[in-house]
């Protein structure tokens, strides 16, 4: 058996290769809105990182290019 692999988009880099996909991404596709936070983990940040919040480019790149992070199995 394989050992298991955690997988992690970088963000700024996905930005930098094609910021199309990143918003391909984070679109919502029953809402055709970007997709929520859903909880307030990330409202140390401010604001715009509340639960019903949409996730924009701006949220997650740049300074915060590394705010998301992949779930520990």
């Amino acid at each position: 058996m394989l050992p298991e692999k955690s997988i992690d988009i970088k963000e700024n880099e996905l930005l930098k290769i094609d910021p199309e996909l990143l918003a391909i991404l984070l679109k919502d596709k029953t809402t055709g809105k970007n997709i929520l936070w859903a909880t307030d983990n990330y409202l140390k940040y401010g604001f715009s990182y509340a639960s019903e919040k949409e996730i924009t480019i701006e949220l997650i790149t740049s300074r915060h290019g590394s705010i998301i992070k992949p779930r520990s199995v």
